[in-house]
């Protein structure tokens, strides 16, 4: 009955002595690309933030729309990931268990959830932290964290279709890191039976690992790296509509300028002001070099408009808003009328 104990032993002894010994020949920038990392996926209230390094940084704005879903879904192809869960989106509260609850400090925890949070026991990710142990009063002090599995939801689906795989889930607290056991309860795959299985092409299996596993490390940073282009890509697009709005905005600063260098405005005032009554009073106009837009106050604001029409050089003009009464018993007005061409002589 010893024996499958033994032999499993010797397939794992096995297996590390010649995966050590195959790594050894690896070159070293081989063997920093097979090296596996897990990528950072931060969790806020209204954002997906992956950190590929200090340097490389990606933020999705939450809800994620189409453009977002597929460069974020390029991003984490095939990748393993660690989420992040910030202080804010976690609940934390000290909890005093016997000392005798410390083998089994998770399960002792979970009957303390219903009683100290709003969620259920299913309904949440759990860690803890050992904050204090008195062995004198039999006493164990510990801080209990957890997340609602809710929070996870705007991944999930990207992560699927990306065929990643959600390694580890963490809260980041101000006492420290905090490891909310995601897929703790999992069931684990292999066995004895299995390890003997595979004892038998243990050194066929090494030798095609040792050869496969640097090339897929390979083609998995590729992938990383094309998902980093594609959302360059994106980036410039940005850049680049930005860069045609700024064009456009030098434009008409260049118009304005023009026409400020210019006296059609003084003109066309003065053209206004010979042909409205001397009870006529101008508080506001805009030219935008085809058309007046003017604000003011007169005994009669339809005199006004008659005085326009009756122009050579003006004509359409309309009412921008309703005409009212001022204090003075006369009608505050609002016109736009468009100007001719021509530029009427200097009065």
């Amino acid at each position: 009955m010893a024996v499958p104990g033994s032999l499993t032993q010797n397939a794992l002894k096995g297996w590390r002595w010649w995966t050590g010994e195959l790594r050894a020949c690896i070159p070293q920038r081989l063997r920093s690309l097979a090296l596996s990392r897990d990528l950072r996926v931060e969790m806020s209230a209204n954002a997906i933030t992956v950190r590929r390094s200090s340097r490389s940084v990606s933020s999705f704005p939450l809800p994620l729309d189409s453009g977002n879903r597929e460069v974020l879904t390029r991003l984490l192809k095939r990748r393993r990931l660690t989420v992040i869960v910030p202080a804010e989106r976690a609940v934390s509260c000290v909890v005093d268990l016997p000392l005798a609850a410390e083998r089994a400090v998770s399960q002792a925890l979970r009957y303390e959830v219903d009683r100290r949070t709003p969620f259920k026991a299913d309904a949440v990710y759990l860690g803890y932290k050992v904050r204090e142990r008195d062995t004198a009063a039999r006493r164990l002090k510990v801080e209990m964290v957890c997340a609602p599995r809710r929070l996870l939801d705007p991944l999930r689906g990207v992560a699927v279709s990306a065929q990643a795989v959600i390694g580890s889930l963490i809260a980041e607290l101000p006492s420290g890191n905090v490891d909310l056991g995601f897929g703790e309860n999992q069931r684990a795959t292999g066995g004895p039976e299995r390890i003997v299985a595979l004892g038998f092409g243990l050194g066929c299996a090494a030798a095609i690992a040792g050869l496969a596993i640097p090339l897929m490390r390979i083609e998995a940073a590729a992938e990383s790296m094309e998902a980093e282009v594609a959302d360059l890509r994106v980036r410039a697009g940005r850049a680049a509509e930005l860069e045609r709005e700024i064009v456009q905005i030098t434009a008409r600063e260049t118009s304005l300028d023009t026409f400020l260098q210019g006296k059609a405005p003084l003109v066309f005032l003065a053209e206004l002001a010979s042909i409205t009554g001397d009870d006529t009073y101008i508080t506001g106009f805009r030219f935008d070099g085809n058309a007046f837009q003017i604000d003011g106050s007169a005994a009669s604001a339809a005199a006004v408009v008659q005085a326009i029409e009756g122009s050579p050089h003006f004509r359409n003009p309309t009412f921008r808003t309703a005409v009212t009464p001022d204090a003075d018993a006369g009608e505050d007005f609002s016109l736009s009328f468009l100007v001719e061409q021509a530029v009427p002589e200097d009065r």
